[in-house]
């Protein structure tokens, strides 16, 4: 990906206000399916741990005969308050669910 075509946009570090030091990662190893079938799916919680030690570990167990996604799990306490059980959700940092395709409208 050339500069070109990514938004870069210089901020004030100063903008954010929490930090977390224990990120919850969420790495599914797959294996593509049949034509309209689903993939099978290994999925995994990773905690506390480096993101680029995350990649490299997903990396290494899809070997080359599975695809890897690894996601931040982020926790919405307002979510959750409104929706109970709906709180939990995914920011997709490498590749994504292969599955997804299927939900798409």
């Amino acid at each position: 990906m050339e500069e070109s075509d990514m938004e870069i946009v210089l901020v004030d570090e100063r903008d954010s206000h929490w930090e977390s030091t224990t990120p919850r990662f969420r790495v599914y190893l797959q294996t593509k399916g049949a034509p309209g079938r689903s993939h099978s799916t290994a999925t995994y919680d990773i905690i506390g741990e480096d993101v680029v030690r995350v990649i490299d570990w997903a990396a290494a167990k899809a070997g080359s005969d599975r695809a890897f996604g690894v996601a931040l799990v982020y926790d919405d306490a307002l979510a959750e308050q409104t929706n109970p059980g709906c709180g939990r959700g995914l920011i997709w940092l490498v590749g994504r669910d292969l599955n997804d395709s299927f939900y798409a409208p």
